[in-house]
Parts: structure tokens; C-alpha cells; sequence
């Protein structure tokens, strides 16, 4: 049985809000715990309640925006499992890197269809990195140019460099597993293994190191 995904959102604009309640409130494996315009109110929140997900706009009323809210959540011990996914009309590279960076395990763009959103909160709930591949490699630097730091993919076993290499393909854990013939907990174990070791927070750090690291090619 699917498990009922506890859902904050957090969007400056109402209508769109109320919009998305009424969706989500009648998608069975979504709860939703609120609807918020502002980022620190959002944390207070989250604090509270511990939602599983939190859809935010980056456009926020009040002091902080949303990419700085993401930031705050995954570096609040407390809060840091909340999985935080961007909801945005902002289609433009520096955000989404931005956006990544700051935490976000997901972006998808308010021109989607509702089921394209409900689709996204399981995605992310589940620990998938919402873009696709051949989005990431548009966002990417050329090659010679970081985002931030150097990934230390040397410390790697064999193993854990293929599996870093399924999952910045866009391959689901379920396809790993099928594909490796590996179990589902062994594979956990491995890509819990990669996120100690390179020191990152989530699947969608994952596939961007894998490609500054050039494991992972563009097909450009």
C-alpha cells in the first residue's frame, strides 16, 4: 500500500495555492498540512508538523525567498529529511542550479499538468531527482568549470561508480536493482555509501557530481 505523503506548500500566489489544495486533497496518497506565502513562516511550520514534502515557489512574500528557504531546511539538522521540490514559472539555468545547490531533490515548472505535480511529490518523497538527464546536461558548465567543489570519485569501490552511473542515466532504483540483479536494501546501502563519501545530501547531487566528474557524458 502506497504511504500517504504529508505535503506543505508554499507559494505567494493564492489562487495558484488554493488551486493545488484542491487538487492534492483529492489525491489519495497526498495530505496536504497547509498552505503558507511566506518562507519563515514555512520553517516555523515545517518544525511543527514535519511535513515528508515541501512544494515552494522561489517567489515568496517576506524576507526570504524560496531557494534561501531550502537552504535553511537541509541545513537544520531537524529539518533535513524533509524533501523540498521547487515549483516554478522560472525556467532559466541560474535557478535551477541555484536551487540544487541550496538542497532541492526536485524542480518542475507551473506550466505542468496537475498530474505532472502529484507525480513529482511521490518522485521526490521517494528520493528520485526530479530532472531529467537531458535537462541536467543543458544546465551543466562546459567541461573545465564547477559548480562548487571536487568529487572524490576515486574513493569509490567499482560498484558504486556504476551505480553513480545508473542513476545519472535517469535509471529509477527499481531498474537498478532489475538491472544489477542487486536487492532493494543492497542497493540502498550503496547509494547511501555514495552520498557519505562525496559528501552530498541527495540523488539529484549525485547526478551532478557524476557528470562534473565525467562519468557521465553529455550526448550533445
Amino acid at each position: 500500500m502506497e504511504r500517504t505523503v504529508k505535503t506543505l506548500l508554499v507559494d505567494n500566489q493564492v489562487l495558484l495555492r488554493r488551486s493545488l489544495v484542491n487538487i492534492l486533497s483529492r489525491t489519495a496518497s497526498i495530505k496536504v498540512l497547509g498552505e503558507v506565502s511566506q518562507g519563515l513562516k514555512a520553517i516555523s511550520i515545517c518544525r511543527s508538523v514535519k511535513p515528508d514534502v515541501v512544494l515552494v515557489d522561489i517567489e515568496l512574500l517576506g524576507p526570504i525567498d524560496g531557494i534561501e528557504m531550502t537552504r535553511r531546511i537541509k541545513s537544520d539538522p531537524s529539518l533535513k529529511d524533509i524533501k523540498v521540490c521547487i515549483l516554478s514559472e522560472h525556467k532559466d539555468e541560474t535557478r535551477i542550479l541555484r536551487a540544487l545547490r541550496a538542497g532541492a531533490t526536485g524542480y518542475i515548472f507551473k506550466d505542468h499538468a496537475p498530474e505532472d505535480v502529484i507525480s513529482a511529490i511521490h518522485s521526490v518523497f521517494s528520493g528520485h531527482a526530479l530532472l531529467p538527464p537531458a535537462y541536467l546536461e543543458s544546465i551543466l558548465p562546459p567541461p573545465g568549470m564547477r559548480l562548487s567543489k571536487e568529487f572524490n570519485v576515486q574513493r569509490l569501490t567499482a560498484r558504486q561508480t556504476e551505480i553513480l552511473r545508473l542513476v545519472a542515466s535517469g535509471l529509477s532504483n527499481t531498474e537498478i536493482e532489475v538491472y544489477l540483479k542487486i536487492s532493494h536494501s543492497t542497493l540502498k546501502s550503496h547509494i547511501n555509501a555514495l552520498l557519505a563519501k562525496l559528501d552530498l545530501r541527495d540523488r539529484a547531487q549525485l547526478v551532478i557530481a557524476a557528470y562534473e566528474s565525467q562519468l557521465v557524458f553529455s550526448k550533445s
